[in-house]
């Protein structure tokens, strides 16, 4: 049955992307967002290479708290960073939903669903965010307020199983290309494990590609990403599969990226994962402390 009524917390650029598709689709989204943030205007704004951005107009309602709703939601999407799932109002908010609700969880970090546990004992779909989006106005472009987003090739992965098959096509139907993943879990710890350490590196490098590209710091983000993969097998009782020349992987990276962006990319990245630093320390310290307590190696991960 498809979900009239989906409750979003978060109102960064994410949850809006989201939001006004399964608007599309004919959902009625609601973003939840904290005490004291107030609501954001809505225009968003599509970048497309070697095209003019694509603006509209959306309105989207927010309330502050659950019980601001007519009715209970029909699924509760978490469109927050990782560390978001330590903070007490998240926690109050899910345990005033019941355990009936499914909840879809967008966080990336490998212990996000056992963090979520503490919290909520009902259905949890995991999912991965694959579209860029940001906040302007910014300094490297021109665009007015609102939200800006860029498709890659498709705007979300979620995990293969009935409710993620009817996630997926919803997504569609509001004109977002969406995709399954029959062991999402390691698909996004893969991912995970070569941006995160990569974004650290960058980072160390002033956030410029060509500078990550001639340092030591490459190759200690290659070693690192493999200690993150290794961990988070072992965390998810998975197997590594065939290693990657991720040092080869990041150069050829760091090359094609900036050809393919519709937008500069450096100052892009730099605006990104400042915003997210939070949450990069906290997946660095997951893998870190996964893996002093399964005596696996994370000296660059350090």
């Amino acid at each position: 049955m498809r979900p009239r009524h989906i409750l979003i917390a978060g109102q960064g650029a994410t949850a809006t992307v989201f939001a006004t598709h399964l608007q599309r689709a004919g959902v009625q989204p609601v973003l939840l967002r904290r005490p004291g943030s107030p609501p954001h205007a809505h225009a968003l704004h599509r970048l497309r290479r070697r095209h003019a951005p694509e603006s509209v107009t959306v309105h989207l309602p927010s309330v502050t708290h659950l019980k601001e709703l007519p009715r209970r939601p029909d699924q509760f999407w978490l469109c927050l960073p990782s560390q978001a799932l330590l903070d007490g109002w998240l926690g109050e908010q899910l345990q005033a939903l019941g355990n009936a609700t499914q909840v879809v969880s967008w966080t990336p970090d490998v212990r996000d669903r056992t963090r979520l546990r503490q919290y909520y004992a009902g259905p949890i779909l995991q999912g991965m965010v694959t579209f860029s989006a940001f906040r302007t106005p910014q300094p490297f472009t021109d665009l007015p307020a609102g939200t800006a987003w860029y498709l890659p090739a498709t705007g979300a992965v979620v995990q293969r199983c009935p409710a993620g098959r009817d996630l997926a096509r919803l997504l569609r139907a509001g004109g977002l290309p969406a995709l399954t993943s029959r062991d999402l879990p390691w698909l996004a710890a893969r991912v995970n494990a070569l941006l995160t350490p990569s974004a650290a590196a960058l980072e160390h490098c002033d956030w410029s590609l060509q500078a990550l590209r001639r340092s030591a710091q490459l190759g200690l983000a290659a070693r690192g990403a493999d200690e993150a993969l290794r961990i988070s097998a072992h965390y998810l009782d998975h197997g590594v599969g065939r290693p990657l020349p991720r040092g080869l992987l990041l150069h050829a990276l760091t090359r094609l990226l900036p050809v393919f962006s519709p937008m500069p990319l450096a100052p892009f990245l730099a605006q990104h994962f400042r915003k997210l630093a939070p949450q990069t320390r906290l997946m660095l310290d997951s893998w870190i402390e996964l893996g002093h307590r399964h005596a696996q190696p994370c000296q660059a991960l350090q």
